[in-house]
């Protein structure tokens, strides 16, 4: 059924599954993606990419931020990524303390996001700012997420050219392909 209001159309979604072949970029930068849970309710999810490719997530339930500090980090640390970026508020900020006093140091770049701050400066296509477009940069983030779909999907059912790194690619994986159509 369609719903008025979605930020990702369904449609544009199921157009970037496996849109562009992950070993066309493997020598890029790897950045993870990390969504935080408290401990009992949802779950803790990490989702690399490396240019416009997103690969499977890796999740996990049951623990305290703490401990997903730590098992986020062991991943990211395994699989190579330069940077991990996390949600910073609210569940999100039990992560900064393990990570900022580490008697290790990281061998990748926190990245706190605090999504409740204000827009950015960008300049959109419309010659318009984020600041003047969006109320916070948790809504710039998923517009911004959101052309990269609408690209994927003028290229794959359109045919309208568009380069890779501002189109997205992510895996066949129903439970991402359902929750990035969901938001309004």
């Amino acid at each position: 059924a369609s719903i008025e209001g979605i930020c990702i159309p369904a449609a544009w979604v199921r157009a970037a599954v496996n849109l562009l072949p992950p070993e066309d970029y493997a020598n890029g930068q790897i950045i993870v993606g990390f969504d935080v849970a408290e401990m009992g309710k949802d779950l803790s999810v990490l989702i690399p990419r490396q240019g416009p490719c997103v690969s499977e997530p890796t999740e996990w339930g049951q623990v305290n931020t703490t401990e997903s500090a730590w098992r986020a980090r062991d991943f990211a640390e395994k699989i190579g990524a330069s940077k991990v970026t996390y949600d910073s508020i609210g569940v999100g900020s039990g992560i900064t303390g393990p990570w900022s006093t580490s008697d290790v140091p990281l061998t990748f770049q926190a990245v706190p996001v605090n999504t409740g701050e204000a827009p950015t400066e960008t300049v959109w296509e419309n010659g318009k700012t984020s600041k003047e477009q969006f109320i916070n940069l948790r809504i710039e983030l998923w517009w911004m997420v959101r052309a990269r779909f609408e690209k994927a999907y003028e290229f794959k059912e359109l045919g309208i050219a568009h380069k890779p790194e501002e189109m997205i690619s992510i895996p066949n994986h129903p439970q991402l392909i359902n929750e990035l159509s969901q938001p309004l």
